[in-house]
Formats: C-alpha cells, sequence, structure tokens
C-alpha cells in the first residue's frame, strides 16, 4: 500500500505528495478549486483543495467519486481506501491521508470553476 498525503500551502498551493508522486499546482491566489484524480486497483477519486471558501479563513478538502461520463446516476463509488484528514503543520491546512494501492497514480486536472455556461 502506498501513503499519499494531500494539503494546502500558503493561500495558493495545493499539493499531493507520497511515493514517487509529487504533484502540486499554483493558483495565484485565484479563489478557484484545484482538482486532483487518484486512480488505481479498486477506482478513481476525485480530491478537490480550495482556499477560503466561504471565507472560511483556511484550506478545505474535500473528496468525490470520479465519474467521467457525467452519468448522475448514484452507481459510481468512491473506492474502498483508508481516508483520514487529520491536523496539519500549517495552521491553515488540514491533510487527507489516503492508503492506496501500490499502482495509485495521481494526475492535476484543471481547476474547477463556478462559471455559469
Amino acid at each position: 500500500m502506498k501513503t499519499l498525503t494531500f494539503q494546502g500551502h500558503s493561500d495558493d498551493t495545493f499539493a499531493c505528495t507520497g511515493p514517487r508522486i509529487d504533484v502540486d499546482h499554483d493558483n495565484c491566489a485565484n479563489d478557484k478549486p484545484v482538482t486532483m484524480l487518484v486512480s488505481g486497483e479498486g477506482g478513481r477519486l476525485l480530491v478537490i483543495g480550495q482556499y477560503a471558501a466561504g471565507h472560511s479563513g483556511g484550506w478545505q478538502i474535500a473528496v468525490a467519486p470520479y465519474d467521467p461520463e457525467f452519468l448522475d446516476d448514484d452507481t459510481v463509488a468512491i473506492p474502498r481506501w483508508t481516508m483520514t484528514i487529520e491536523p496539519g503543520d500549517r495552521p491553515y491546512s488540514p491533510v487527507l491521508v489516503i492508503v492506496a494501492p501500490e499502482d495509485v497514480s495521481v494526475e492535476l486536472l484543471d481547476e474547477l470553476t463556478d462559471e455559469e455556461d
């Protein structure tokens, strides 16, 4: 098993680290969420980090099942990997810890936007 950690740094960088994994994104404090796709044996998962959403004053980290076809039919499951939220070494960011299979990969996706079409 491989342990991944996700956390925010300052007000503009969201990162994932783990064995042979180092993915980060500096969004220049643009208020947009940063999304990463975690893929491995057992499924795929979106991890979303956003700084100060709703004036929280710190990073928020969320997970969601990955639905590449946008089926929206409630059949896409979150992988059954162990996930915990822990206090981080930075007071403004929790740490999401995921214990996933050895074959896991992490890919930065485009920033999610809340702009209307």
